[in-house]
């Protein structure tokens, strides 16, 4: 397994462990992981045994931020203008949710699949993301769609979990 795999696995491992703790603090509903896969990148059950699998996406404002997040690249070569931040992020999020719609689509399983879309830098705030809700494009093959914001005024990181669909 080659070390953007394994990266990629953990961000994965580490967002399905925040929504699962969040979700449970929040509805007071807990999940168990079954598995984690390739195809969606989880499968959970609920207390009650219903499973549930769980597409995982991770929402940058652009490329640059990403690389720079991932430590991909190691100097800053972008600026933030607050101006334009709502805008890129609903065509990051737009992109994202038109493409694993895509995905999501290929998949034969016979249980309802949810995307995750875990937001990777406080610049999305509660406000910015209902504010910007009306603007997102909804994929109809999704059961729920949820994301992850990163507070970071608050004690303990990526504490607002969005439902969107």
């Amino acid at each position: 397994m080659n070390s953007n795999h394994s990266q990629k696995k953990i961000l994965e491992r580490n967002a399905i462990d925040l929504f699962i703790d969040r979700f449970y603090n929040i509805f007071g509903a807990k999940f168990r992981i079954i598995e984690l896969r390739e195809r969606p990148d989880a499968l959970l059950e609920t207390e009650r045994g219903k499973k549930i699998g769980i597409e995982i996406a991770h929402l940058f404002r652009n490329q640059d931020e990403a690389r720079y997040l991932l430590r991909k690249q190691d100097n800053i070569d972008f600026v933030f203008e607050d101006l334009n931040v709502v805008e890129d992020y609903i065509v990051a999020l737009n992109y994202i949710l038109k493409k694993k719609e895509k995905v999501i689509g290929k998949y034969k399983v016979d249980y309802p699949v949810s995307l995750l879309i875990r937001s990777s830098t406080p610049d999305l705030s509660y406000e910015k993301m209902k504010l910007m809700e009306s603007r997102l494009y909804i994929p109809n093959n999704c059961n729920h769609i949820w994301i992850l914001l990163d507070d970071s005024m608050m004690d303990q990181r990526w504490t607002n979990l969005v439902k969107i669909k």
